[in-house]
């Protein structure tokens, strides 16, 4: 995926529910304006509409798709760029996301025993008796 990542220019995230999109932070660190659904979490808290990237209301494909020529054009796009790189760093301390000590992959596994001990420890968690398929769905995301 770096290979494929490090091939663009700009950044277009089409999803309606992205929780906080650390994908859309990466792209900022490298400098690409990004084009995001506009949703209630997610894009609206890490991008200025206009500053580093589009934020659009999708009622349909063609709203997000007359978007796309915008931030391909070099003037606006470079500039909404550079600015995102300025946030993004700003938030992630100079650091990409992928590499923070912070970053999904690495705390992942902490969330993972986390949720499930609240599973377990909870009475509808421990009545249903699911301890070893939730050790056995541990260990195979964890490898």
């Amino acid at each position: 995926m770096t290979a494929e990542f490090a091939k663009a220019s700009i950044f277009v995230l089409p999803y309606l529910r992205e929780p906080f999109g650390n994908v859309s932070v990466e792209a900022m660190t490298r400098g690409w304006p990004v084009l995001s659904v506009d949703c209630d979490h997610g894009s609206r808290n890490i991008l200025t509409a206009g500053a580093d990237g589009f934020l659009v209301s999708l009622r349909g494909t063609d709203v997000m798709t007359a978007s796309i020529p915008a931030l391909i054009e070099r003037r606006p796009a470079q500039r909404m760029g550079r600015s995102g790189g300025a946030t993004s760093s700003g938030r992630s301390r100079g650091r990409t996301p992928s590499r923070s000590r912070h970053s999904c992959p690495r705390r992942w596994p902490c969330v993972l025993c986390s949720a499930r001990a609240t599973a377990l420890s909870s009475p509808t968690g421990a009545s249903r008796g699911n301890s070893d398929s939730g050790q056995l769905a541990f260990k195979s995301v964890t490898r």
